[in-house]
């Protein structure tokens, strides 16, 4: 038994590729910017999703359960509530005292090692650190790969 070649041409006696067929709503990805509508392709295209990946539909999961739902940012800003607990304290101890019969008070803190002096009082300082950061966005974009992603849409 032999095969034979078959090959389709236009009316014009060229060669003629045939496109595969998309319902409307079927997505193609390329990395050709051509609309496909313009290549031979039946139908009426549209780019679709600019700027966004697609995520498979999860009934289960709310952020993924309507087909077209556009969720998520490029740059989120982090407020109070977002970041983790946490606290800044610093602790120290300091010496008050006075000379003996000096009338004057003197304060030196303990890291400065204070070891001496009549009529000292120890006490405990607490305070917080200064605020930190500048408040800006941060990137929130997942790694991706940039291509043409178009929906027939008639």
């Amino acid at each position: 038994m032999s095969s034979v070649g078959v090959q389709l041409q236009t009316a014009d006696n060229d060669n003629a590729y045939p496109r595969p067929y998309f319902r409307i709503g079927d997505i193609l990805e390329s990395t050709n910017p051509n609309n496909p509508e313009d290549d031979g392709y039946i139908g009426v295209w549209e780019l679709y999703g600019k700027g966004r990946v697609t995520v498979c539909i999860d009934t289960e999961d709310s952020n993924f359960n309507i087909v077209n739902k556009e969720i998520g940012e490029s740059e989120n800003i982090l407020t109070i509530d977002k970041i983790p607990a946490h606290y800044h304290t610093l602790h120290g101890n300091s010496n008050v005292y006075s000379s003996a019969g000096s009338g004057y008070w003197h304060y030196q803190s303990a890291i400065e090692g204070y070891a001496g002096g009549s009529h000292k009082d120890l006490y405990y300082n607490s305070s917080g650190t200064n605020d930190t950061g500048g408040g800006e966005a941060h990137n929130n974009i997942q790694k991706s790969i940039i291509v043409y992603r178009w929906r027939r849409i008639a």
